[in-house]
């Protein structure tokens, strides 16, 4: 039990910070506090309900407290890969927006005759 939650917690301290840089990468510079307090608040949440459930699992089977355990961080993962798309059109928008001005500016101003 102590190796196998020992490797658990290792894993988590690798991919927790990768967490939150998706987070801070994806949300809008207006959106990030927030984007990154639900996620604490999130993360936070789902360690302290999350072990109360697997203690009654483990009190009912073993073997599915053990599964859930090493499933719902990969859960929780494509989770955050599904909000990336829309959380990302800000990153689209402003490529398309600086096309568009360097297009602009290529292209020649005609004098008006006075």
């Amino acid at each position: 039990y102590t190796t196998v939650f020992a490797l658990n917690r290792f894993g988590e301290s690798l991919d927790h910070p990768t967490y939150i840089h998706l987070c801070s990468e994806w949300a809008t510079p207006q959106d990030r506090g927030m984007m990154l307090g639900l996620f604490q608040v999130g993360n936070s949440l789902g360690r302290s309900i999350f072990s109360i459930f697997q203690g009654y699992l483990y009190d009912w089977n073993l073997q599915t407290s053990w599964f859930l355990a090493m499933v719902w961080p990969t859960i929780g993962f494509m989770c955050i890969l599904l909000a990336a798309v829309p959380t990302q059109a800000h990153k689209r928008e402003q490529a398309r927006r600086a096309k568009a001005a360097e297009q602009t500016s290529d292209t020649p101003i005609e004098a008006v005759p006075v």
